[in-house]
């Protein structure tokens, strides 16, 4: 009985432990949201709404645009249009217009901007990944928005390093070296998934860019290696889903 006794005690003395640290753990996650906000941007920004909502949480925000019928049209999809473009985005934002009047009077913006979009690799590797998908970047497209001044990067388009063989992991690292040597864009943009395999093996002084689907910040927080992420000096940017009620 008394065997029974001193059992329990010590069950309930573990669990409570437990408690209480995961109490700890959470009220420090809870403490960073609000905080890193020159890293931490909020992803998918893509309506006035949205930015409206959240923009006391984040003072950067990443949004897509398409460009098409002359016009840089804010959507995700380029099948898709809610007929917001970027100066009627600008106009109830916060932010200068200066990136965006560059762009127009520029000789690319001439242009139509051809090249703005011609940043990703070839999705091959989302179902079957073979060894000679991982040779077609089109990084080079951006070569003339980089030396005119724009902060480019090229889209790492390859499937999840865990679904990769080691054969074609290596090759879709040396083909990320080759665009990091090229000079052609000024960072790398890929899924957090792939951060630990480009932080740890892509040996290339490039700027980094990643984002975490589907996550707040506190989920962020929460996660193991946030803090790895936030020191990283290399990783620039990391976008936070943070849908609210105005994600599209």
């Amino acid at each position: 009985m008394a065997i029974k006794r001193s059992a329990r005690r010590i069950v309930v003395a573990l669990v409570a432990t437990l408690s209480i640290a995961g109490a700890v753990y959470f009220a420090l996650a809870l403490a960073e949201v609000g905080k890193h906000k020159d890293k931490l941007w909020l992803h998918r920004c893509n309506s006035i709404e949205k930015l409206n909502e959240k923009y006391g949480d984040y003072t950067n925000v990443e949004l897509d645009v398409c460009f098409r019928d002359s016009v840089f049209d804010v959507t995700h999809d380029i099948d898709s249009s809610f007929g917001l473009n970027v100066e009627k985005y600008f106009a109830f934002s916060p932010f200068t217009k200066e990136n965006v009047a560059r762009l127009e009077e520029s000789d690319i913006g001439k242009q139509r901007c051809r090249t703005c979009c011609a940043h990703r690799f070839d999705k091959a590797l989302r179902r079957r990944p073979q060894p000679s998908d991982c040779r077609k970047p089109t990084h080079k497209a951006l070569r003339k928005l980089t030396k005119a001044g724009f902060y480019t990067s090229c889209y790492v388009d390859f499937a999840p390093p865990s679904e990769l063989s080691d054969t074609d992991l290596s090759l879709c690292l040396d083909t990320l070296r080759a665009v990091a040597d090229s000079g052609d864009v000024r960072a790398l943009s890929f899924p957090g998934w792939w951060y630990e395999t480009i932080s740890e093996r892509l040996d290339r002084n490039i700027d980094l860019l990643t984002w975490e689907h589907r996550k707040t910040q506190l989920v962020f927080f929460l996660m193991p290696g946030s803090n790895a992420m936030l020191d990283d000096n290399r990783l620039k940017v990391i976008l936070i889903k943070d849908k609210g009620k105005y994600h599209r």
